[in-house]
């Protein structure tokens, strides 16, 4: 069962990464940027099986879906194809997060690169203000964020923070809990 939904979530994930970005420019672009392509078609996907506490909905209804990004953006050239979607019904935009302060401007917040020290401010931020965190290095669902992505025989995987996703009372659907590699308390 639980190889049928991976099965059916990659399907879906493949269907939704040709619609968002066209498949020459992938090709064109190279592996390293069809990687960012594929994590960021993922984090599109996340919104369909979490759901965000009501107070934030409640405060964020009438702006755009932002997911920021903290550090290096290399999503940067995917942002045009990205921006023209909705998710919950709402124009999706992509900024570029300087400091842990502005962390409450986004609904989805992509940890690129930080230090021990600002990325301890970052998790605080995001749980106070019901920010989903993502991140791309090992060890960041042990420090706190609530998915990490991470390859695996060549194949894009995340693992989930049940501890962090808790805190910041988001409900994760069980279908994706069902496919995350790392679960931790």
């Amino acid at each position: 069962m639980k190889r049928k939904l991976a099965y059916i979530f990659v399907v879906l994930l493949c269907f939704s990464l040709s619609s968002f970005f066209p498949l020459k420019r992938l090709a064109k672009e190279g592996i390293a940027n069809h990687e960012y392509a594929l994590k960021l078609a993922f984090i599109k996907q996340f919104p369909l099986f979490i759901t965000w506490p009501e107070k934030h909905v409640k405060k964020r209804k009438k702006m755009p879906f932002t997911i920021g990004v903290y550090g290096i953006n290399k999503f940067r050239e995917f942002n045009e194809d990205f921006e023209i979607r909705i998710i919950q019904g709402r124009p999706v935009k992509i900024v570029d997060i300087k400091k842990p302060s502005d962390i409450h401007q986004t609904d989805i917040l992509f940890i690129s690169n930080t230090t021990k020290k600002e990325l301890t401010k970052i998790i605080e931020q995001a749980q106070q203000h019901h920010v989903l965190t993502i991140a791309d290095k090992v060890g960041m669902a042990q420090k706190g964020v609530m998915i990490n992505f991470f390859i695996e025989k060549n194949t894009v995987r995340f693992e989930l923070n049940r501890k962090s996703l808790n805190t910041s009372q988001f409900k994760v659907s069980s279908k994706l809990w069902r496919i995350a590699k790392v679960i931790y308390q």
